[in-house]
């Protein structure tokens, strides 16, 4: 003999109570997207990921040198890069 329990947990206030806490708590957070956002558009991506990424100009330096001036590492990845967008355009 099989009883079918879905209805009470589908109909139950349990699950309409929590759905629409969750509906809300999206529509809220709209007024707080970021934005630019890490998914956003990067002029000349393949270039900078070149001085960033995964084996990239700057992350071998960074992981493999020690005793930088990581302050002065970061201005320079900075103007380059912005060399790179600006040239982008």
């Amino acid at each position: 003999m099989s009883v079918d329990f879905d209805h009470l947990f589908f109909d139950g206030p349990l699950i309409t109570r929590t759905i629409d806490h969750r509906i809300q708590v999206a529509i809220d957070g709209i007024k707080y997207a970021d934005n630019p956002n890490f998914e956003s558009y990067m002029p000349a991506y393949n270039e900078t990921l070149g001085l960033v990424g995964s084996g990239g100009k700057y992350l071998t330096r960074w992981s493999s040198t020690p005793g930088l001036n990581m302050d002065t590492e970061i201005q320079a990845l900075k103007t380059e890069m912005q060399g790179i967008w600006d040239k982008a355009k």
